[in-house]
């Protein structure tokens, strides 16, 4: 906590994640650094009482993100939460950690502090850190010409419009397929979402649409086999 205070004095943690300027799946994406590298000062922190190196002497962070998991999973409150939303929960700690971690063996806490000034376009770059600041940046939203108004639902208006990202198609797999690991392989072929919600004026129904694109004809195939 005391890392997350020093965060938000220099970075303005309410306007990196303030939900009216940002989408889900960028604020994920922004979540996972504030909360891996929060997570790697408390880790090294106490291995310097216990006189070990910093986690950048580490080659990974896995086991650590393994614990998380389980303990999770074992808790009293973990175990009354949804699978899905408890891996949306635990993504930042964990995912988060091991994108840090990469940029730690690099060069330390600094590499941290230009990320701050760039941070994380989706959680696809959280994901796959090589692509963080490789000019992807956020993906180009898709408007609303891109979506067809229900024809019965004359005069509707859009009350709600998102980006899921990456993460969130991985999580959507595993509700149907408990292979994560080819969930995961499968969602990598995401290339950019968008969410509209409609709503008719005449009544509180609601009308939900999801536009996915994919890096390839192939990648698509294999997410509507999968789904």
């Amino acid at each position: 906590e005391l890392t997350h205070a020093l965060q938000d004095q220099h970075y303005n943690l309410d306007a990196m994640t303030d939900i009216n300027n940002f989408t889900s799946d960028e604020l994920m994406g922004r979540m996972a650094l504030i909360e891996g590298d929060a997570t790697a000062v408390m880790l090294d922190y106490s291995r310097k009482f216990m006189g070990q190196k910093s986690i950048a002497s580490d080659p990974g962070v896995e086991g650590v993100m393994l614990q998380n998991l389980i303990g999770a999973a074992i808790t009293g409150a973990g175990q009354n939460v949804p699978p899905a939303l408890m891996s949306m929960l635990i993504f930042p700690y964990t995912s988060g950690l091991r994108f840090v971690h990469g940029f730690l063996k690099e060069d330390g806490y600094l590499a941290l502090n230009r990320i701050y000034e760039a941070p994380p376009a989706s959680t696809s770059q959280i994901l796959h850190p090589e692509l963080y600041g490789k000019g992807g940046g956020r993906p180009p939203l898709i408007g609303d010409d891109r979506f067809e108004v229900p024809a019965d639902w004359p005069g509707a208006e859009i009350v709600y419009r998102d980006t899921l990202g990456e993460f969130v198609v991985s999580v959507l797999l595993n509700e149907f397929n408990k292979d994560g690991v080819t969930n995961a392989k499968i969602a990598s072929g995401w290339r950019n979402d968008r969410v509209i919600v409609w709503k008719r004026k005449d009544a509180g129904a609601v009308e939900v649409a999801w536009r996915i694109e994919w890096k390839s004809g192939g990648s698509l195939e294999k997410f509507l086999e999968s789904y």
